[in-house]
């Protein structure tokens, strides 16, 4: 088995994680909105480990299309739609590179001792 064939069958094992740790997040943010009074109003941020599932999610898939690009670059072929294999995984490493940004700026937040109101977005020291 090629190393691509194995780094594609690791970058789908990474994305069921992801998937499994948004499904189980999503889960229990459910849960807690059930248990929250109604009418109160929730305007919660993200924590990390929602984004951190976003990131292994969106990685595992630009670790496939990396593996794919090397197989076709290996085979000197190219796919049967150029441009819009070029532009998929543009917008596929794109979307990862938001995501792993958005995962080190709360990181940096939580490291700073920052937080961020919900109401107007705007980052504050904690008093």
């Amino acid at each position: 088995m090629p190393w691509m064939e194995v780094t594609n069958w690791i970058g789908f094992l990474i994305i069921l994680g992801g998937a499994g740790m948004t499904f189980h997040l999503m889960a229990r943010r459910l849960r807690q909105r059930r248990a929250s009074p109604p009418g109160s109003p929730v305007q919660r941020l993200e924590s990390s480990a929602e984004i951190a599932s976003q990131v292994v999610l969106f990685g595992g898939m630009t670790l496939m299309i990396i593996s794919q690009f090397a197989e076709h670059v290996s085979a000197r072929s190219l796919p049967s739609h150029l441009w819009l294999t070029f532009s998929g995984n543009a917008a596929m490493l794109v979307l990862f590179g938001l995501h792993l940004g958005r995962l080190f700026m709360r990181w940096q937040l939580q490291h700073l001792g920052g937080m961020v109101d919900a109401a107007s977005g705007e980052f504050m020291a904690r008093a």
